[in-house]
């Protein structure tokens, strides 16, 4: 699988694991871009690394050449969008966070 089919298929599985939807009012079909914008409404983190993907994803398929440096980014960036939707890690430390700030360090009894 090249970069391309990497972009639109972890892409396109993301965003359908989120219902975001994949034709628009008129029943014609979103780009990735478009539902890639949907997600910045509820994940706004995760849609930048899933651009940053779509775009390097365009790059290798249509101009052949990437830098590799960028390309190992997009699959950290890749592995951290889905620990994010999928996991909630992030979500998850600040409710931990605030719990234990609220309990100013306490143990709870």
């Amino acid at each position: 699988m090249g970069l391309g089919g990497l972009k639109n298929s972890s892409g396109r599985s993301q965003l359908d694991q989120f219902n975001i939807e994949r034709d628009n009012a008129k029943g014609d079909p979103l780009n990735l871009a478009s539902r890639i914008e949907k997600l910045t409404k509820t994940k706004p983190d995760q849609a930048d690394y899933l651009n940053a993907l779509r775009w390097l994803g365009n790059a290798g398929s249509h101009d052949g050449i990437v830098e590799f440096d960028d390309l190992l980014s997009c699959f950290d960036m890749l592995e951290h969008a889905m620990i994010e939707l999928f996991e909630g890690r992030e979500e998850k430390r600040r409710a931990e966070a605030k719990r234990i700030f609220a309990a100013k360090g306490k143990p709870a009894r």
